[in-house]
């Protein structure tokens, strides 16, 4: 039966457990407790010297159950590591069979005069369908359905062959606890027993032939490199949950934060629909040490909806990317204008279109009525808002400075500057031959012209240095340039080299009049 609310049961290890609802006991014929069902036996089922009646349990318990009454009153055993796995329960019988036999042999006088059995549901046998097709896409493999069979049998699994393309499996009920429940296992099971050692293998082949910039991403490190690095704040991370005190102090509405079915604590069932209570309690934590400090966070905050990422039927609450940052300090004013300050800067580092400040709308809960603003774009959308923290909040949150500035930013809506320069090259797959060249060429021609000349018979070509002197000509000038060769279908030999170079200096000669210093 499962346990009263409150009572009471020693174990066999002597500790004494307050029991709940939903922990299931095995009881004696008075309905008392003699053990915790499927994790351990209590103090009253002891096997003393004298003990001269047996009465023997060969039970299966619900796994899911049994794992949370374990974890709740911080207990593994043997059995409940046994037992949360989900056992089959066809198990039960061979148990009982095998107690039979070594009772014959270690008590042969032992007599058993009461036997009886219950059974709520047994673990049975699933068929599960699998196609050919699928079994050879999916190992990259030729698997016929002999082979599938052959791996299949010795493994207890029985296999019917509809003769076209489909294998009905049935699955033995020692492995359909969990441990094999789709196709995908069927596959693991074939493949394993064909050896991994017999599938060639096939390395991906990728193509990198466009650019891809990802300019949210790029704009998001830039805002961070930005607010460690010149606005010397420091960066934090805090847990997706909240606490209760801390949303009340930021006037976030419970009915629309997403709850969590299993929280990490009672005061902390809901995930942040916004960042400041989070800000707020590590600046709260951090004033126990410092008198002036800068904080920032840019992660992600949840909002009750339906997000699909990847696939259709997996249901996601709606994510979007919030910034905060807070400032705390002795002195109200200059506070919020450092802040102001920073927003005010953001976009320039942050490589994102800029934003007005603007005092609209309704203040923030948590904000000082004297000293907040909201922060719009060009069209007047609110992006996001900033003030100095109320004296209630203050006093509420505990904290031990007198003033703290606070702003947060919907970096979903934040614009991205375009990139001016979204070029792309291949990197060479092939070692490059780098030689330099000397020249002597006519004083007016630059090294623009040099390089045009030569841009589409090397990898790249690089000024080094020009001389003019008296081994020069006069109306002359030497000028030295670096160049690198390069081949995509091999390492270049000596030959290739010289033919190469040659083929340059032909061209400079014939194009600009050029001649070997």
């Amino acid at each position: 039966r499962t346990a009263r609310e409150g009572e009471q049961l020693e174990l066999l290890d002597g500790h004494k457990l307050t029991l709940s609802t939903t922990d299931l006991l095995i009881c004696d014929g008075e309905d008392k407790a003699i053990g915790l069902a499927g994790i351990m036996g209590g103090a009253r089922d002891s096997i003393l010297p004298e003990t001269k009646d047996i009465v023997l349990e060969v039970a299966n318990f619900e796994a899911i159950g049994l794992r949370r009454t374990a974890s709740r009153h911080h207990l593994r055993t043997e059995a409940s590591i046994r037992f949360e796995k989900a056992i089959d329960t066809q198990r039960c019988d061979l148990a009982l069979g095998l107690t039979r036999q070594l009772m014959a042999e270690l008590q042969p006088n032992a007599r058993i005069v009461n036997v009886g059995a219950h059974r709520v549901c047994e673990t049975k046998v699933i068929e599960i369908p699998v196609s050919l097709h699928f079994l050879n896409v999916r190992s990259g493999h030729a698997i016929t359905a002999d082979d599938a069979i052959k791996a299949l049998e010795p493994l207890g699994f029985d296999v019917a062959y509809d003769g076209d393309d489909t294998l009905n499996v049935l699955v033995p009920s020692w492995r359909a606890t969990g441990d094999v429940s789709i196709k995908d296992d069927i596959l693991e099971e074939v493949c394993r027993m064909i050896g991994y050692e017999n599938f060639e293998y096939k390395p991906p082949v990728i193509t990198l032939d466009k650019p891809i910039r990802q300019l949210a991403k790029e704009s998001e490190r830039a805002i961070r490199e930005y607010l460690a690095f010149r606005a010397g704040l420091q960066e934090i991370y805090t847990y997706p949950w909240v606490s209760d005190a801390f949303i009340k102090i930021a006037g976030d509405n419970t009915d629309a934060l997403v709850a969590l079915a299993a929280p990490p604590s009672p005061d902390r069932r809901y995930l942040r629909g916004s960042l400041i209570p989070n800000v707020l309690e590590a600046t709260v934590l951090n004033s126990r040490y410092y008198e002036t400090f800068g904080l920032f966070e840019l992660a992600q905050v949840f909002a009750k909806g339906a997000l699909s990422p990847s696939i259709e039927k997996e249901k996601l609450p709606i994510q979007e990317r919030r910034l905060a940052i807070a400032l705390a300090g002795a002195k109200p004013f200059p506070l919020f204008r450092r802040l102001k300050g920073i927003l005010a800067q953001l976009p320039l580092y942050g490589r994102v279109e800029e934003w007005n400040f603007k005092q609209s709308g309704d203040k923030m809960p948590w904000a000082d009525h004297n000293a907040w603003l909201k922060i719009v774009d060009d069209t007047g959308n609110e992006l996001g808002s900033l003030g100095l923290l109320s004296p209630k909040a203050t006093e509420e949150s505990g904290l031990r400075v007198p003033c703290v500035a606070i702003a947060e930013l919907n970096v979903e809506k934040l614009v991205p500057l375009q990139s001016r320069d979204n070029r792309y090259e291949r990197l060479p797959q092939f070692p490059l031959v780098e030689q330099d060249l000397s020249i002597v060429i006519d004083e007016d021609v630059s090294w623009a012209q040099i390089y045009d000349a030569v841009v589409n018979l090397v990898h790249d070509a690089e000024f080094v240095e020009e001389y003019r002197g008296e081994q020069v000509p006069k109306g002359k000038k030497s000028l030295m340039f670096r160049f690198r060769l390069a081949s995509d279908t091999g390492t270049l030999t000596a030959d290739e080299i010289e033919r190469l170079r040659n083929r340059l200096i032909k061209k400079l000669k014939h194009t600009l009049g050029a001649e070997m210093r």
